[in-house]
């Protein structure tokens, strides 16, 4: 562990600026009793970006024409669903004890959701696939549980958002806005640090139930109510990531995360003090 705990900050200590071709360079003990920080400074804030692509299932659809069901539009009759999704928050928090931290946010996302007909739906009533844009106001918060030895570190974060959504109208489309689309997250990490940075693995978990309602148009015309249950396809995919100290107020950090039906971005800019 030792061994691993001094390479990734001589790794680091070569990568900063700060180091020049004119700087001493320390020797092995000077590095070593460098390369654990101390605790972080309690209170931070900062400007994060988020950006994710993911497909969604459908677990339940329902249309009925003036009360009476419509045979066909079942649970297959969308065959997928994929939404993109940009997002812009402020993130605050707080480290209440060396083991735990709170956060919260708040922020605003837009995105557009894409929905991919069956065939049998597209020749039989004659429609096609369609787009719907939406904004949201988004809101909510959570905690980080954490534990390290050595430069060896482990954390778990779950947070909790709630999204006040206002959806677009298509042509021949009606869509009732939602009353919030709550989103649970949980991120488990496990990764080595030193004076200069981090680096981690990980997995994301999301959770997301919604049930979109509203009225479209069949060819007649015949308006149709329909009610669509939807749920990430795929509640886990793995993330990898690293965070850069500027100096002991200033960090940037950035996570991927990536597999078959999800892939994410986060970039941020947090000042501690």
């Amino acid at each position: 562990m030792k061994t691993l705990c001094h390479f990734f900050t001589l790794v680091l200590l070569f990568a900063s600026p700060a180091l020049s071709k004119d700087a001493p360079v320390t020797s092995d003990k000077e590095v070593f009793a460098a390369e654990f920080p101390e605790r972080p400074l309690p209170f931070g804030a900062g400007f994060w970006y988020f950006a994710q692509e993911q497909d969604y299932s459908v677990t339940g659809l329902q249309a009925t024409a003036f009360g009476f069901p419509i045979p066909g539009f079942d649970d297959s009759a969308i065959s997928r669903i994929e939404n993109r999704v940009d997002q812009f928050n402020f993130k605050a928090d707080y480290w209440v004890l060396p083991w735990l931290n709170i956060h919260g946010i708040v922020g605003n996302a837009s995105g557009e959701a894409s929905a991919t007909l069956s065939p049998a739906i597209q020749r039989g009533f004659g429609l096609t696939d369609f787009t719907v844009d939406y904004d949201a106001l988004v809101y909510g918060g959570g905690i980080t549980l954490a534990a390290g030895h050595e430069c060896l570190f482990t954390t778990i974060t779950a947070q909790y958002t709630w999204g006040d959504v206002d959806m677009e109208d298509g042509a021949g489309l009606t869509l009732n806005d939602p009353n919030g689309i709550e989103t649970l997250v949980i991120i488990p990490k496990i990764g080595i640090h030193g004076k200069k940075g981090a680096v981690w693995v990980g997995a994301y978990y999301q959770h997301t139930e919604h049930t979109q309602t509203g009225t479209f148009i069949l060819p007649g015309p015949l308006p149709v109510d329909f009610a669509a249950s939807v749920e990430d396809k795929t509640p886990w995919n793995p993330v990898i990531g690293g965070e850069y100290y500027f100096n002991e107020h200033w960090s940037l950090s950035i996570e991927y995360g990536f597999g078959d039906d999800r892939r994410q971005g986060i970039v941020g800019l947090t000042r501690r003090f």
